[in-house]
Order: structure tokens, then sequence, then C-alpha cells
């Protein structure tokens, strides 16, 4: 995937499955990710090992407006910008 390295994204869902393989994808073309769930244990296992330096976690209920725009300023905070996203149930 060209033109990720150093993009911002939300990956929701992303503590397992489809989302969590987005987040694996996204981190190998040089992304930074918020992991965005509201499945705690899911959401940090992603970030072992080397995912903990392209990623981070932040537990979100998406059907809560006040989750999703703490989540949003997760992903500014640390990495500066939110360039896109990925949603997964």
């Amino acid at each position: 995937m060209s033109g990720l390295q150093g993009k911002s994204v939300v990956v929701t869902g992303g503590g397992s499955g489809i989302g969590r393989a987005a987040v694996e994808i996204l981190c190998d073309a040089g992304a930074f990710v918020t992991v965005a769930d509201v499945n705690e244990e899911g959401g940090r296992t992603v970030l072992a090992g080397r995912r903990s330096e392209c990623a981070q976690f932040v537990r979100t209920d998406v059907s809560s407006e006040d989750s999703v725009k703490a989540m949003v300023a997760a992903a500014v905070s640390r990495f500066g910008r939110l360039d896109g996203a990925d949603t997964h149930d």
C-alpha cells in the first residue's frame, strides 16, 4: 500500500478479526494507527511487540458521541493529526 507512510488512521473494531488485520497492514505500510474497540483485551493484544511503536489503543464505543470524540482527540494528540478511518464491527 503506497501513500500510507506517516499517515494517522483510526481503525474501529481493531481488536479482532478484519479490524486487527487492517491494523497489521496499516502498520506494515508505515501508518500510525489508533486501534479503537470496546474489547480492551483484544485491543491491547494488538499492540504486543513492535505494534506499540506504530499504534495506540483507545477504548471506544462508537455508539457514543463522547467516546468517538475522545478517540479522535487521542489520535490527534499522539500522532499530530487524523488522516483517515477504517471501520469494522
